[in-house]
């Protein structure tokens, strides 16, 4: 009898069965409700409309992460403007960020009752909203609160986005697409370093964080337009699956400890890299810039060659992440070693390692995520994960930053290459299938 389960399991799928969530083979626990499709069916999906969902999904991304970024970067124009002083710069720069982590597991439950489409326009669009009336804001408040309105809107993002590409992706593929998808961040980022205090200083902030809603709004037009072909996958409806069923399951608890700590390095090194090459190895301040810069670049470039890699591999995503965590941790340690006279030349295959290992796991993990939890529950999955990182991430640059002050950043440093250290042990606890 077991060889003959065996056999039936090594029979190759014919195109008139059914499989389960993209792929037949998913990795993911695939909870009942997950829409079931013919292997014909998701290679004509994979062939023809996903890829130009994945284009509108990062353009989508792209501008939240403009919005998201491109307000602290207008600080210098708005503490003179409206008076802020330090802690109040310092919640106008998050607000965004704050409102997000309120609503992210809503928000993922949304995405799968009425599906990604409807979700990132309505949400975009109430976000555009709320930051054109923050531009009209004259005072703290007014402005805190529109902003931390728009966060909410942009909350249903990450968790709408990692659904889709679970669903619209076979296994084989889908860590390069989430990979791609990821880089969205970083590159929103970077365009609105670029962009925002450039068009602040020509025309007003005001002016400056309109074009930041109109950019919004444009995305939450493209949402619409683009998400179209997913509709027919969802006919059946989907369950609703429980919170407390997401936290009774090991793997999806185990991932979002583990995204949680490698997260503390990711924005410990965002927040102190510049500061430290200013501080500590004297160097001015675009030199400095341009460390990070490179750490972001070389990121981007990781996510998307990670993802690959790991489509290849046809093996689990977590050993992987957990390598990228152990091999953070050396970069830190090596990081925290340099002497104070090394050369601005050699500081630049540091960073370029920073960016590969500390901030290049961000792909693989939402794909890990997503695949734990199967499309009926995805984006709920998602919005659980963010929200354990970003509440422990909101406390990790502080403790950092005290901990430099007392005792330098090289103590500071090499503390957090030791946190990482556990780092394949949550990997392989995570029981990946």
């Amino acid at each position: 009898m077991g060889r003959g389960r065996t056999r039936q399991r090594e029979r190759p799928v014919s195109a008139k069965r059914t499989v389960s969530g993209a792929e037949g083979g998913d990795r993911g626990s695939g909870w009942a409700g997950t829409p079931r499709w013919t292997r014909a069916e998701v290679e004509e999906r994979v062939a023809t409309g996903a890829w130009r969902m994945l284009v509108a999904l990062v353009a989508v991304q792209v501008a939240v992460s403009y919005l998201q970024y491109g307000v602290p970067v207008l600080l210098p124009f708005l503490r003179p403007a409206l008076g802020l002083d330090g802690p109040r710069s310092g919640a106008v720069a998050v607000a965004t960020q704050a409102g997000s982590a309120l609503a992210l597991i809503a928000a993922g439950r949304a995405a799968e009752r009425w599906g990604e489409r409807w979700m990132l326009t309505a949400g975009l669009t109430a976000a555009g909203a709320c930051t054109l009336l923050a531009a009209r804001g004259s005072a703290f408040l007014p402005l805190f609160l529109a902003l931390g309105g728009a966060g909410v809107g942009v909350a249903v993002s990450h968790p709408a986005g990692t659904r889709a590409v679970l669903r619209a992706f076979p296994a084989r593929r889908r860590a390069l697409a989430m990979g791609l998808r990821q880089t969205a961040v970083t590159a929103g980022a970077m365009l609105a370093a670029l962009i925002a205090p450039r068009l602040a200083d020509a025309v007003g902030w005001r002016a400056a964080l309109s074009v930041s809603a109109v950019v919004v709004l444009l995305a939450a037009g493209l949402a619409l337009a683009a998400l179209r072909g997913l509709e027919h996958a969802s006919a059946g409806g989907t369950a609703t699956v429980p919170v407390r069923t997401l936290l009774r399951h090991r793997g999806i608890v185990v991932a979002s400890l583990l995204s949680a700590l490698l997260a503390t390095a990711q924005f410990c090194i965002t927040a102190y890299l510049v500061l430290d090459a200013r501080e500590r190895f004297r160097l001015a301040v675009t030199a400095a810039a341009s460390l990070l810069a490179l750490a972001n670049l070389t990121s981007i470039l990781a996510r998307i060659a990670l993802g690959a890699v790991s489509d290849r591999r046809g093996r689990g995503r977590a050993p992987l992440i957990g390598l990228l965590g152990l091999l953070s941790g050396v970069a830190l340690a090596v990081l925290a070693l340099l002497p104070a006279t090394t050369p601005a030349l050699l500081l630049l295959p540091v960073a370029m390692a920073l960016g590969a290992t500390a901030l290049g796991w961000t792909g693989l993990m939402a794909t890990l995520i997503a695949e734990q939890a199967g499309p009926a529950a995805a984006a709920t999955a998602t919005g659980l994960q963010l929200t354990v990182l970003f509440g422990t991430v909101s406390l990790a640059p502080p403790l950092f930053g005290a901990v430099a002050d007392a005792a330098g950043y090289r103590t500071a440093w090499l503390g957090l290459a030791l946190l990482m250290l556990p780092a394949p042990l949550l990997a392989r606890a995570v029981g990946e299938r």
